[in-house]
């Protein structure tokens, strides 16, 4: 597990965040004024949910990409993916999330 806080720069506000991960999947848990927690896994459609204020509206990701690596100083993950939320296609996104191992 990672746990770590994202800061919002329009207000300060944070962001809980927590990863799971292996070399097969990654699992992201977002704890703030929107709470999302969504498994990416290469190859496979995966519900998640996202849950506002306004209630909680079900999602999916079909996954294109999933790589997780490792040297001396650091943790990289890299995902590409397409997101859908209540049954509709929301694009496609790619996020890479780097971390220092001596901050871990």
């Amino acid at each position: 597990y990672l746990f770590f806080n994202e800061t919002n720069f329009d207000d300060n506000s944070i962001t809980k965040c927590r990863m799971e991960f292996n070399h097969e999947e990654i699992r992201i848990r977002r704890d703030g004024a929107v709470i999302i927690d969504q498994i990416y896994k290469t190859g496979d459609l995966v519900p998640g949910y996202i849950k506002t204020i306004y209630g909680q509206l079900n999602s999916e990701v079909k996954t294109h990409c999933y790589v997780l690596q490792e040297n001396d100083t650091n943790v990289e993950f890299t995902l590409d993916y397409d997101l859908f939320v209540s049954d509709e296609r929301s694009g496609n996104y790619k996020l890479i999330i780097q971390f220092n191992k001596e901050d871990m």
